[in-house]
C-alpha cells in the first residue's frame, strides 16, 4: 500500500535517498521512496538542515515508518504501507495536484496534516469538485483537525473554516486525544471532526533536528495514525471504497464523551474491513479427511504450512487440520506461533488410526501465550496437527522431525547371554534369595538403541532376557508378551545351552508360552532404534472358564514376596481371580490401586457379583493411593473376573493395581510394600 503524505520538510539527500540517523544501519522508511516537489516540481522534495523542524519527515513516520526493523520508530501502518512524499507549502493548488498525482498512480491513502483559511481567491467548485473525484477513484483522504502552532483552538465549522479539515467533501477530519482518551487541549473540535486518535507523546523517528527521534503531539500526529489504519484496511480488502473506508473507521470507532464523539479503534476497523473473517488459504482443511500436507521447507527436514507463511483461523469456529508422516520412530519438535492479542489457541497431534503407542508428547508455553512447543518420540505412523482458537487469528506452524534418541533401558547391560537380565513369571516366596537385577512379574518398556563404535560408525544394540519359567496348568500359563514396538523386531527364544528353539521376524506384538519348568533366553533385535513392552505373567489358558468370557485372563498376582504393581496400560483390562477356603475365611479380598481405578468382580456369566468398597487409608501413608475391598464371604469357590476400569488421561501412577492381604493391614505404599501369604 502506498501512502502520500503532502507537507514539508522531507529529511531526504538530493536524490530522494532517506537519511539515516548515527547508530541505525536503515532508515524507517526504507531503502528509498517515492517522492514529489509540488512548490517546485521537477526538483527533489528533500530538506538537509538542522534548523528545519522536518514536520512532514515526523508525519510520515507516524503513518508508516516501518515495523520491526530496530530502526527509529514505528508507524501505524508500517507493516505493509510505503511512502510517497509530496513537499507542499500548504496551498489549495498543492492539495489539488496532489490529490490527481495520487489517483494517476494509484496511491491509496493521502494524509494531510496542515490546514489554511479560505483566501479571497479560494475556488470551492474546483475543491469540491477535485476531492469527490479523487474519493470516486478510490483516494482516501484524511485531514488533521488542528490548529497550527500559534493558532487557537477553534470549533469546526461554527468558528473558523479551515481547510481541508472543514467543510471538504468526502475526506475524514481527526481531532488528536490526550493520554486519558479525551479532547487534547491543543486539538480543534466540532461538528467537522469526524474521528479521534491518539494525540499525544506520539514517538517519531530521527531526523536531521533530533537525531534519536521525538516525541510529539498534536492533530498532525493523529491523522497520519489514521491514515495507517485505513492503508491496512485497504491491504486486507482491496475492494473497499474511500467512502467505505471512511464509514467502518466512524463506525467501529468507540463512543466519547466531551467534546470526543467517536474514538479510534484500530483493530475493530481492520477486522471489519475484513467482514470479520481472517482470509484463509486452506479453508478446505476443516475436516481431519482434508487435511492438507505439511510441505519441507529449507535444508533442516523441516515441514510447514506453506514456505514458512502464515496460515490463519478465519472465526471462532474454525479448525484447521494439517498432516505429515513420521517414516520411522522420530524425535517431534513442533512450534506453533499466532497473535495472542486476538485469540487462544489450542494445537494437538494426531495419529491416524491406532494411538496406543503415541506417548511421551511433552508442551511448553501456554494457550495464551502467543508461542507453543511439543516435543517427545513419534512412532512410524501418519499424523495429524489439529489447530483451533477461541476467535480469528493468524499462526505460524513449523514441525522438524529427526531420528530418535533413544536412552538405555532398566535392563542395561544386557546385550549378551552372561548379561542376560532374568525375568520372572510369579513373585518369589518370602525367605528366597533375591537374586540382583531380577524383573517379574509386570510389564516395563524397554528399548533398542544405537550405539558408537570405532571409527564414528554406530549399531543398534540386541537385548538378551533370562526367563525362568515355573510349572504350567490351564490355570498358570506362564506367558511373555512383546507388544507396541516402534519398528519391526526379530525375536529368538533360546534354549539355556543357546540352540534356537523358535524364531520371530519383523513383528511388533507377539505372545510367547516358553517351556515350562526351564531356564531360557530370549534374543530381540531389529535394524532401527525401537521401543517396545514386554512383560510376563501367569494366564489362565483360553477356553477353560465358562461362560462368555472366552479370552486370556492374566492371573492377578500372589500375595507372597513384595509383589510389583502392575500399571494397567488399557481402558478396560480383565483379570482371572481364584476364590478359595483362604479368601472365604478372610472374608474379603483386597486390592491396593492409584486414585482413578474403579474395579468389579464378574462371576462366569459375566455378570457383576461384587463392587470394590474403599477402606481408609491414613494420610501418612496415602501416597496418591486407595484401597479397594470386595466381600467374598457367601461367594462359591472357583475362578471369577475382575474387571479394572482405567482413565488413560491420568498418569501411570494413577493406574497402578496391586494384590494386597490381609484386607485390613495398612501397608507402605505403591512399589514399597510388604505383605504376607494366606493362599498357598
Amino acid at each position: 500500500m502506498w501512502i502520500a503524505i503532502c507537507d514539508g520538510a522531507f529529511w531526504l539527500d538530493q536524490n530522494g535517498v532517506p537519511q539515516v540517523a548515527p547508530g541505525q544501519l536503515v532508515s524507517d522508511f526504507g531503502p528509498g521512496v517515492l517522492q514529489w516537489n509540488l512548490i517546485n516540481e521537477g526538483q527533489p522534495a528533500g530538506t538537509l538542515s538542522p534548523t528545519a523542524n522536518y514536520h512532514g519527515n515526523q508525519v510520515a513516520s507516524a503513518a508508516l515508518a516501518g515495523v520491526g526493523d530496530l530502526a527509529g520508530a514505528a508507524g501505524a501502518g508500517g507493516l505493509i504501507a510505503r511512502p510517497a512524499l509530496f513537499l507542499c507549502s500548504q496551498q489549495a493548488l498543492e492539495a489539488l495536484r496532489a490529490i490527481k498525482l495520487c489517483v494517476w498512480w494509484g496511491i491509496d491513502v493521502l494524509n494531510m496534516s496542515w490546514g489554511f483559511w479560505n483566501p479571497d481567491d479560494f475556488d470551492e467548485e474546483d475543491w469540491n469538485d477535485t476531492f469527490n473525484w479523487g474519493a470516486d477513484n478510490g483516494l482516501v483522504c484524511i485531514a488533521a483537525a488542528g490548529p497550527g502552532p500559534r493558532n487557537p483552538v477553534v470549533e469546526l465549522p461554527d468558528d473558523e473554516d479551515i481547510r481541508p479539515a472543514s467543510r471538504t467533501p468526502r475526506t475524514l477530519t481527526v481531532g488528536a486525544l490526550d493520554t486519558n482518551d479525551q479532547a487534547s487541549a491543543r486539538s480543534n473540535f466540532g461538528s467537522s471532526v469526524n474521528l479521534w486518535a491518539p494525540g499525544t507523546q506520539i514517538p517519531v523517528a530521527p531526523d536531521g533536528g533530533a537525531l534519536s527521534g521525538s516525541l510529539v503531539r498534536g492533530t498532525s500526529f493523529a491523522a497520519p495514525i489514521v491514515s495507517g489504519v485505513a492503508a491496512m484496511m485497504r491491504y486486507c480488502n482491496p475492494s473497499l471504497s474511500a467512502d467505505d473506508v471512511r464509514r467502518l473507521l466512524e463506525d467501529t470507532g468507540w463512543a466519547g464523551t466531551g467534546r470526543v464523539n467517536r474514538g479510534l479503534d484500530a483493530r475493530a476497523a481492520v477486522w471489519a474491513a475484513l467482514s470479520e473473517r481472517i482470509p484463509d488459504t486452506a479453508e478446505d482443511n476443516s475436516t481431519p479427511a482434508g487435511a492438507f500436507p505439511l510441505l519441507p521447507v529449507g535444508s533442516g527436514g523441516a515441514l510447514t504450512t506453506a514456505m514458512g507463511a502464515f496460515s490463519a483461523l478465519s472465526h471462532d469456529k474454525d479448525v484447521d487440520y494439517w498432516s505429515f508422516s513420521a517414516p520411522r520412530l522420530s524425535t517431534l519438535d513442533l512450534v506453533i506461533e499466532w497473535y495472542e492479542r486476538l485469540a487462544d489457541l489450542y494445537v494437538l497431534v494426531d495419529p491416524v488410526g491406532d494411538s496406543s503407542n503415541t506417548v511421551g508428547l511433552s508442551k511448553q508455553g501456554s494457550v495464551t501465550s502467543g508461542r507453543q512447543r511439543i516435543t517427545g518420540l513419534l512412532p512410524r505412523a501418519d499424523y495429524r496437527v489439529r489447530v483451533r482458537g477461541t476467535g480469528a487469528t493468524a499462526y505460524r506452524l513449523v514441525v522438524t522431525l529427526n531420528p530418535a534418541r533413544l536412552e538405555p533401558d532398566i535392563f542395561e547391560p544386557n546385550d549378551s547371554i552372561e548379561t542376560a537380565a532374568t525375568l520372572l513369571f510369579e513373585d518369589r516366596p518370602l525367605g528366597l534369595t533375591f537374586r540382583r537385577r531380577e524383573w517379574g512379574p509386570g510389564q516395563w518398556q524397554a528399548t533398542l538403541h544405537r550405539r558408537m563404535a570405532a571409527f564414528g560408525w554406530s549399531y543398534v544394540n540386541q537385548d538378551y532376557f533370562r526367563l525362568v519359567v515355573p510349572y504350567s496348568t490351564v490355570f498358570r500359563v506362564p506367558t511373555l508378551t512383546i507388544r507396541d514396538a516402534d519398528e519391526p523386531i526379530d525375536v529368538l527364544l533360546l534354549s539355556e545351552a543357546g540352540a534356537t528353539i523358535k524364531s520371530w521376524q519383523q513383528v511388533t506384538s507377539l505372545t510367547i508360552e516358553p517351556p515350562p519348568e526351564t531356564t531360557c533366553f530370549l534374543n530381540v533385535s531389529g535394524t532401527q532404534p525401537t521401543r517396545y513392552w514386554i512383560g510376563t505373567g501367569l494366564r489362565v489358558k483360553s477356553g477353560v472358564l465358562p461362560g462368555p468370557h472366552q479370552k486370556e485372563l492374566e492371573l492377578t498376582p500372589k500375595y507372597w514376596g513384595d509383589p510389583p504393581p502392575f500399571a494397567i496400560a488399557d481402558e478396560v483390562t480383565h483379570f482371572a481371580v481364584e476364590i478359595g477356603l483362604a479368601e472365604r475365611e478372610d472374608g474379603e479380598i483386597a486390592f491396593e490401586v492409584g486414585d482413578t481405578l474403579q474395579l468389579q468382580l464378574l462371576n462366569a456369566a459375566e455378570e457383576i457379583v461384587g463392587e470394590a468398597r474403599e477402606v481408609a487409608i491414613s494420610a501418612e501413608t496415602r501416597f496418591g493411593r486407595r484401597k479397594l475391598v470386595f466381600d467374598v464371604g457367601g461367594l462359591e469357590d472357583g475362578f471369577y473376573t475382575l474387571r479394572v476400569r482405567a482413565d488413560l488421561s491420568e498418569s501411570q501412577l494413577s493406574r497402578i493395581l496391586r494384590s494386597v492381604v490381609p484386607p485390613r493391614v495398612e501397608g507402605l505404599g505403591i512399589g514399597i510394600q510388604s505383605v504376607r501369604s494366606t493362599s498357598g
